[in-house]
């Protein structure tokens, strides 16, 4: 008997269709291409099995859940390529950049859509604000490499 290493993939379960496995597996790498964190998409991945397969008991929703993303600490995440290295170097970010992406974070939801809340004119000025104060805070804030997907 070999010893499986703690990120390795548990194999399938026989009852999951090679057809469900191949969305919920399509399912985890757009959720980590989108930058979500293991646990989140570990929910996910929860989630789209419940709606593929809504009598299923939760054993075995848990049991479909291991197969695709068998490490809920990252580990696997990693496996699949999607996500930077935890030893890429940080690297310092310009206050410009994290202005625009708390703008954006104000004025957007995050599935993309604006929010239509009459405040679009004051989330540059909330972000501004905010950067002003972490930086008098002595924050600092550092940036991991993009993903590989998003390079060009």
């Amino acid at each position: 008997m070999t010893a499986k290493s703690p990120g390795s993939p548990n194999p399938p379960p026989l009852w999951l269709c090679p057809g469900i496995l191949r969305r919920l597996e399509a399912v985890r790498d757009s959720a980590l291409a989108h930058s979500r964190d293991a646990l989140g998409t570990v929910e996910d991945v929860r989630t789209a099995t419940i709606a593929l397969l809504p009598a299923l008991p939760q054993s075995m929703v848990d049991e479909a859940v291991a197969a695709v993303m068998p490490d809920p600490l990252g580990r696997s995440a990693a496996r699949c390529g999607a996500l930077a290295p935890s030893t890429a170097p940080l690297k310092p970010v310009d206050l410009a950049e994290v202005r625009e992406a708390l703008t954006y974070a104000l004025r957007f939801a995050s599935n993309g859509k604006p929010r239509r809340s009459g405040w679009e004119f004051a989330a540059p000025l909330a972000a501004a604000q905010l950067v002003q104060h972490l930086t008098l805070s002595g924050f600092v804030l550092m940036r991991r490499p993009p993903n590989k997907q998003h390079e060009r």
